[in-house]
């Protein structure tokens, strides 16, 4: 009877929270971006690009995830009704997988909606190409997602590269989404041999196919440099990750307490706090480099797959990268301490290079936020008046006031 009755009360909550979350799309359906992306899973680089995405469109749009809105098991005519645009967020998902959310993007794409490409990366088929077993080749099918879109702004420039072999035009390198959360100053503390590490499980899926050699290079990394003094903590992404680098410390000193930082538990901010005491960085993962980089921390990437290098490459760090089937020890090594030496010169690079980016994601923010007003506008307007808004919309306050107005 207990058990019934705690059943039914969690249904009945359920069903209200469902409500008002649907409730909240009725009321703001003309500002409704339906979101793209892998999210629920506690992997902190896809949480920390949709709650990036947040933080630039949240006073203007509200953006809602696609796989949650599907639970609400909604028609594809109230959908309709409820979002203007889709956007494919962060994440290496242009041709890369059968997402769960590509059912809504070929509904919005049908029912003329705009499409939307925000920071997005996109597979490498150098990579993919022999890995047919987890990879099918989809790009003629995004091909004809893509050519019509509103916006395509993608991570890195080999995601822009190949985007343009596909003929889609205007494709813009905007940055990886999570960068807008770059901290105001890069730090002025002197360096004290504080190594930062980031590994994690891939399945095999990675270059060199083999995750053992991973666990292997990290455990003598972790001998190296604890002998010559150096602290060492981890910075994990995802919950199966932190299993896998208890196993690189378990066979490096099962006795020596190591901390493990599990980022997934915590919001974006709080997470970049754990760079405060961080010199350098090596990371495996994508997103615990750019967590690096958004707090101006000196990294060196292990490039599992190339989504590495394209992040790497826009922020120009691809001259400390290093491939997962090419594992080097005292190359490694050599980087670390290099990059250790001239830490303040990188610092420096990279609070430059974040601070690019972070003005490119809002700038394209309100690029996407202008057309929606002048598509709205315009037709009131005489030719004069038009060429009037347009010079007016260059300016980012008036962008921003005039969206709260149209949003009323």
């Amino acid at each position: 009877m207990l058990y019934q009755t705690i059943k039914t009360s969690n249904k009945v909550k359920s069903t209200l929270i469902n409500f008002q979350y649907f409730s909240h799309l009725i009321r703001r359906s003309r500002n409704n971006i339906l979101y793209g992306g892998w999210l629920g899973h506690q992997n902190f680089g896809d949480e920390a690009v949709f709650s990036g995405i947040q933080s630039l469109f949240w006073e203007h749009r509200t953006i809602f995830n696609s796989d949650g809105v599907d639970r609400l098991l909604l028609s594809d005519h109230v959908k309709e009704y409820c979002f203007s645009d889709f956007m494919i967020g962060g994440g290496t998902l242009i041709n890369r997988s059968k997402w769960r959310f590509l059912g809504n993007l070929q509904n919005a794409v049908r029912r003329n909606k705009e499409i939307l490409v925000f920071g997005t990366g996109v597979a490498n088929p150098d990579f993919w190409m022999g890995r047919r077993d987890v990879w099918q080749d989809s790009s003629e099918f995004w091909k004809g997602i893509l050519k019509d879109a509103s916006f395509v702004g993608v991570r890195g420039p080999s995601s822009q590269e190949i985007l343009s072999s596909w003929g889609i035009p205007d494709v813009k390198v905007i940055g990886d989404p999570v960068l807008v959360y770059g901290i105001e100053h890069p730090s002025t503390e002197e360096p004290q041999k504080r190594l930062g590490l980031n590994c994690g499980v891939t399945r095999n899926v990675l270059w060199g196919k083999s995750d053992e050699n991973v666990i292997v290079f990290f455990s003598d990394l972790c001998k190296y440099f604890r002998e010559k003094g150096w602290e060492i903590s981890f910075f994990s992404v995802f919950p199966e990750d932190t299993r896998f680098i208890r196993e690189v410390i378990r066979r490096y000193n099962p006795d020596e307490p190591i901390e493990v930082f599990e980022a997934y538990l915590h919001s974006t901010e709080d997470a970049l706090k754990y760079f405060e005491k961080v010199d350098v960085f090596l990371g495996e993962k994508l997103h615990s480099c750019v967590a690096a980089a958004c707090t101006y921390t000196p990294f060196v990437t292990l490039e599992y797959r190339p989504k590495c290098l394209d992040f790497a490459k826009s922020v120009g760090m691809e001259a400390w990268c290093m491939r997962t089937d090419q594992l080097n020890l005292m190359d490694s090594v050599s980087k670390v301490e290099e990059i250790y030496n001239h830490c303040r010169t990188y610092r420096s690079h990279l609070y430059s290079v974040v601070a690019k980016y972070k003005k490119k994601l809002w700038e394209s923010t309100i690029k996407i936020l202008s057309s929606k007003i002048i598509l709205l506008i315009t037709p009131l307007l005489d030719a004069e008046a038009s060429s009037a808004l347009l010079d007016l919309l260059i300016d980012q306050e008036a962008i921003l006031k005039l969206t709260s107005m149209i949003s009323m």
